[in-house]
C-alpha cells in the first residue's frame, strides 16, 4: 500500500485506534481528510475516531457525507472482508505468523 493514499491513511487510523494510540489516529484521518475532504471514508472513520475519544457530539455526519457514506458502505466492507480472507489464507499457509 501506498503510505500516502487516502485509503490506506484510513486503515492507519483503524489500525492505531486499536492500539489506543487515538491522538495519532485522528492525525491519520486529518491528512486523508486534507487530501480529499468530500471522501466519505475519510468522515465516517473521522466519526469514529471521535466516538472513540468520548466526542459523541463531533462524531454526528454532515449532510451531504451522509448520502456518500451509505452508498460507499458496501464498497468498504467489502475490501475489508476481502483483506480479512487473503490474512487469513496467508496465515494458513504459513506466510503470515
Amino acid at each position: 500500500l501506498n503510505a500516502e493514499h487516502v485509503t490506506a491513511a484510513n486503515l492507519r487510523a483503524m489500525a492505531l485506534v486499536r492500539l489506543g494510540r487515538k491522538a495519532e489516529a485522528m492525525q491519520s484521518v486529518d491528512y486523508a481528510l486534507d487530501r480529499a475532504p468530500e471522501d466519505a471514508f475519510s468522515h465516517a472513520n473521522q466519526g469514529w475516531n471521535h466516538l472513540h475519544r468520548n466526542n459523541p457530539k463531533q462524531a454526528e455526519p454532515l449532510p451531504y457525507i451522509q448520502g456518500q457514506y451509505d452508498a460507499m458502505k458496501k464498497d468498504v466492507l467489502d475490501m475489508i472482508v476481502a483483506f480479512g480472507s487473503k490474512g487469513k489464507a496467508a496465515h494458513a499457509a504459513g506466510k503470515v505468523a
